[in-house]
């Protein structure tokens, strides 16, 4: 995985990480390019990406990222709405349901409508940072296994399931 100049290579052996580290390395030295020795890490069993937790368990959220969701106020601006689901969106794949959780709160946003968090909104709000701060690990795919997608259309939205 690589993030502007960031790069995971995550292996699930540590004979396999060092063959994995070689080969980028390798592919870094073909094109030009160094790794500082200073910045690199090598065969750790978790690191810290991108907001999240990548470990031999899978993908999970950084706790000490979602603790500036946990112990947001209240909203009392449409800023505030915006920032909370700004935040909240980055993690969506580790909530069941995040959209339909979301549009309880998006609602606060519409156009023509005073501003006024209401207590459904509030509630989709407390409802969506406990599961945040309760996210399960989600699972490495198995590229030895076959994959199955799931798809569902409806009125006010597109659902995709890869099993």
């Amino acid at each position: 995985m690589v993030f502007i100049d960031d790069i995971l290579v995550y292996s699930r052996s540590c004979f396999d990480h060092l063959h994995h580290v070689r080969l980028v390395l390798q592919c870094l030295q073909d094109h030009g390019f160094v790794a500082k020795r200073n910045k690199c890490t090598f065969c750790l069993t978790s690191v810290e990406y991108l907001g999240h937790i990548v470990s031999g368990e899978g993908l999970s959220v950084d706790l000490d990222k979602v603790a500036a969701i946990r112990n947001c106020p209240p909203p009392t601006t449409i800023k505030d709405v915006c920032s909370l689901l700004g935040l909240a969106n980055y993690y969506r794949k580790f909530i069941k349901g995040f959209a339909s959780i979301a549009s309880l709160i998006s609602d606060l946003l519409r156009k023509g409508v005073r501003f006024e968090c209401t207590t459904k909104a509030q509630t989709a709000m407390d409802h969506l940072k406990s599961c945040l701060c309760s996210a399960p690990i989600l699972g490495l795919p198995n590229f030895n296994m076959v994959f199955q997608v799931e798809t569902d259309a409806f009125g006010s939205g597109v659902g995709v399931v890869l099993t």
